[in-house]
């Protein structure tokens, strides 16, 4: 039983492929403003950290009983050194407020990097705030 416990101990400390790696944490904020039509929104992302502004494009989808919506899409934001794509979900409250959440892939110079992000607005409108890191999407979001 010991020389498994040592085994196992011994397996723990080896260090993870990439750990040398220097890794990233950037919280960030602003605001995405949209034109919406048939399905399909367009605008622009405007962020304190330049990495995530750019051009929006984004589908939705949406479920309803009347008085409550649930939305679901793509997400893809283009910027001069490389873009996110990933999804989103989110509800419409009562009073209209749209509350979304968002996961994106870096691509182009932002490979390797992840966006998980939360925004609040009427839908067209929307303050951003999130969270850039190193490494994959989580896996309960990943495709």
């Amino acid at each position: 039983m010991r020389t498994v416990i040592l085994a196992l101990s011994l397996v723990l400390m080896l260090p993870v492929a990439g750990a040398a790696a220097e890794q990233e944490w950037a919280v960030f904020s602003g605001r995405d403003t949209l034109e919406c039509n048939l399905g399909v929104c367009t605008g622009v992302s405007e962020m304190d950290d330049p990495r995530l502004g750019g051009d929006v494009r984004l589908t939705y989808r949406s479920r309803s009983d009347g008085e409550h919506f649930v939305l679901w899409g793509d997400y893809e934001v283009t910027g001069e050194e490389g873009s996110w794509s990933g999804e989103w979900v989110g509800q419409v409250r009562p009073d209209g407020q749209h509350v979304l959440t968002s996961w994106l892939a870096g691509q182009g110079a932002y490979e390797g990097l992840s966006v998980i992000a939360n925004a609040t607005g009427d839908g067209y409108i929307n303050d951003v705030e999130g969270l850039v890191y190193s490494g994959p999407l989580p896996p309960a979001v990943a495709p």
